[in-house]
């Protein structure tokens, strides 16, 4: 399969904490499998 798109996330917090680009235009809450 051909790679499509490359980019850098910076996670804080963990398994349980936020992920975001470096420009903040992206963002997502990271959680442990069950709970």
């Amino acid at each position: 399969m051909k790679k499509v798109y490359t980019t850098t996330m910076i996670n804080t917090g963990g398994r349980s904490g936020e992920s975001h680009s470096p420009n903040h235009s992206f963002n997502v809450n990271i959680e442990k499998i069950g709970g």
